[in-house]
């Protein structure tokens, strides 16, 4: 009962939470971190592996990885660009996982110019998150889990902060596929 309970004031409190929508802040953490991910279409909410990797895109997913998984990824990317991620996940007790995450993206280095197109220098540009993920087994065919983020931008001179916390439900049914 409490279990109901606890699943419909998750599902109800979605109706009151507002989200900032972008596609321009952050967006490194939209980038597959895995090859499994991106031969999938770069985006994964469902798929259940032994992946670590899945902790960086729902929360929930987490619940069937093997205990102590750990995953390092290094990849370049575009022209000077260079991505990193890592995970860990770890089994708790008999229902809960627990992992932690970081994602690094550096563009390189750039000249700075002018409007008029006069040569000032270079610059670089760095994004960082680090992330910890709690997962629980609400039933047999239910997980639930919350990712707690705190992200760093730098351009140059000018830099950005963000915490942000995603939320995340996943249903399987192992009988069906």
């Amino acid at each position: 009962m409490k279990k109901s309970v606890f699943v419909v004031i998750l599902a109800l409190s979605a109706l009151f939470v507002r989200a900032q929508e972008s596609q321009e802040v952050y967006s490194f953490l939209r980038l597959p971190v895995s090859a499994h991910v991106a031969a999938l279409g770069g985006d994964n909410i469902t798929i259940t592996d032994d992946d670590p990797t899945l902790i960086f895109h729902n929360p929930a997913l987490i619940a069937g990885v093997s205990d102590k998984s750990l995953n390092l990824n290094y990849m370049t990317y575009m022209e000077g660009c260079k991505t990193a991620s890592a995970s860990f996940v770890k089994a708790w007790k008999e229902r809960a996982t627990w992992g932690v995450s970081a994602q690094y993206m550096d563009y390189g280095t750039m000249k700075q110019t002018t409007a008029e197109n006069i040569e000032q220098g270079d610059f670089s540009a760095k994004d960082i998150a680090l992330a910890g993920t709690f997962t629980y087994l609400l039933g047999n065919n239910f997980s639930g889990g919350i990712t707690a983020r705190y992200i760093s931008s730098t351009i140059g001179s000018y830099s950005s902060a963000a915490v942000a916390v995603d939320l995340g439900v996943n249903y399987l049914n192992e009988e069906e596929g």
